[in-house]
């Protein structure tokens, strides 16, 4: 990176700019923040986190369809008097898809919520400690 003075022609020029152009200085206020952490994410990090979140919101809209659909399969067919041969297996299957459905979504749920909060303590374990070698790139003459 190329260091470059700035002269203070140069400076009060960017001044009066930022003035005309009303401008306002970046301004950093600290109330209930004591520290401030940064963590290095890398762009496959970003893309893993969104994958999981994805897997992990399908798995629940599955899981909680499933379980919806073995509750109301179990309610119907205690409800239901006198069933047909065709009426019994088809409750009979639908119960079982679902009973054997709803745990497997389940897990693919939890799966993908562990899978995440591991994501999660990566990036944390990579935090990026201030560097007080480095000062501005630029400096004022």
């Amino acid at each position: 990176m190329t260091k470059t003075k700035l002269t203070s022609e140069t400076i009060e020029r960017i001044a009066d700019n930022r003035q005309n152009l009303n401008i306002l200085e970046p301004a950093l206020e600290l109330r209930r923040i004591r520290s401030l952490g940064t963590y290095e994410v890398l762009e496959s990090d970003l893309e893993d986190l969104d994958k999981s979140m994805q897997d992990e919101n399908q798995s629940l809209a599955f899981m909680s369809l499933c379980a919806g659909a073995l509750l109301s399969a179990v309610l119907s067919w205690l409800g239901a008097s006198d069933l047909s041969p065709i009426g019994y297996a088809i409750y009979a299957s639908s119960t079982i898809v679902l009973c054997l459905a709803t745990p497997f979504f389940t897990l693919m749920w939890l799966r993908g919520k562990r899978s995440k909060q591991n994501l999660i303590a990566r990036i944390k374990s990579r935090t990026m400690l201030p560097d007080s070698d480095n000062s501005s790139s630029t400096t004022a003459s």
